[in-house]
């Protein structure tokens, strides 16, 4: 790497999720001098530039569109040659202002790409959030998604060649502490279950609650972690509880899903799905949407996925799991830390970034 980079990121130490854990660990990798790391989302953090969010705090309905102002602010006077944009939306000012320095956008999820236009606040929010997103990936040198069916949909929707867009699998950074160990579940106790979103709508709490509330001979306490407070519905169910966890660290975090029974977030527009990699990394029985992204990625050898998208069929496959032998149940669980292993590490990973990145030099 002879250019110096700048890698920009919305979300870093506060927050739980996907782009936020790929920013960490490259933060802690051995890139890391090659780097200087710019985000809102740092305190007292000598190595890290902290921008100040001044402007996008007047207009919060489109702050995120208008975060890209005082990202541009900040990094006006920075020495680095190529800019690395974490979420696609931020980088649209500093296109407009054909700032002098490369650029490289990711593309992490779907939600713009996807949206169709509905008289409501999300969609309408979306719409205009699409608009930037495309302005900012046409003006970049390389647009990085993390799916290959992602990919495909920004080539047809945004008109972008193909050739410009690179799939990087974000990977995760392994350990062989805290795994699983014990497989049984007593059907005669509370069953729980890990559920780990900062986001209950995206990450599809209810979906589980209502799966779950299907089996009413059976009591389920949803461990969920990643957020404060829920409305009041999610506290009607007769044999579903719900235990709070909010943000933990990742090694409390850890701690907490490896003693439940199974982890699930039925997300339908997962893209990656970095929390179901490290739940199965924990040998966790996990239960997966087979939506059209994660069946690019995972397969039922290795982790439980329903027969298609419905309430019905996530309730069906979470009582197979329920019902399955415990040495099968321990069999699966095992093949999915071995595949994931394999497959998902964030060695990897940066390997395929540094690839990416030194495509603009």
């Amino acid at each position: 790497m002879k250019n110096k980079y700048a890698f920009i990121t919305s979300t870093m130490f506060s927050r739980s999720n996907g782009p936020a854990s790929f920013a960490l660990n490259l933060y802690d990798s051995n890139l890391k001098d090659k780097i200087d790391f710019i985000t809102e989302d740092a305190n007292d953090i000598d190595d890290v530039v902290k921008v100040k969010i001044m402007i996008s705090k007047l207009f919060k309905p489109i702050g995120m569109v208008l975060r890209s102002l005082d990202y541009y602010k900040c990094l006006k006077n920075n020495e680095a040659d190529i800019l690395i944009w974490n979420f696609s939306i931020l980088s649209w000012y500093s296109s407009f202002k054909s700032i002098k320095k490369k650029q490289i956008v990711f593309v992490n999820d779907p939600y713009c790409l996807e949206n169709k236009i509905k008289l409501n606040y999300k969609s309408i929010r979306l719409f205009f959030f699409s608009y930037f997103e495309s302005y900012a990936v046409k003006k970049a040198d390389l647009v990085v998604t993390n799916s290959e069916v992602i990919k495909a949909m920004i080539n047809k929707k945004y008109n972008i060649n193909l050739k410009k867009i690179k799939v990087l699998l974000k990977g995760v950074k392994f350990t062989d502490n805290k795994l699983k160990t014990n497989f049984t579940i007593n059907r005669g106790n509370t069953i729980e279950v890990s559920f780990v979103k900062s986001d209950f709508v995206s990450g599809g709490l209810k979906m589980l609650c209502d799966a779950l509330s299907i089996n009413k001979e059976l009591k389920f306490n949803i461990i969920v972690i990643g957020i404060k407070s829920l409305p009041k519905y999610f506290y009607n169910y007769k044999n579903v509880e719900i235990t709070l966890k909010g943000k933990l660290s990742q090694n409390v975090l850890k701690e907490v899903i490896v003693n439940t029974d199974f982890f699930c977030i039925p997300n339908l527009k997962e893209a990656f799905g970095q929390a179901n990699i490290e739940a199965m990394s924990l040998q966790i029985p996990t239960v997966i949407l087979p939506s059209k992204y994660q069946k690019c990625l995972h397969n039922a050898d290795y982790c439980y996925i329903p027969k298609d998208l419905s309430i019905i069929e996530l309730s069906s496959i979470i009582n197979d799991l329920i019902m399955e032998g415990e040495s099968e149940r321990e069999k699966r669980a095992k093949r999915a830390r071995e595949e994931v292993l394999k497959k998902y590490s964030f060695d990897k990973c940066l390997s395929n970034f540094n690839k990416i990145i030194n495509e603009v030099n």
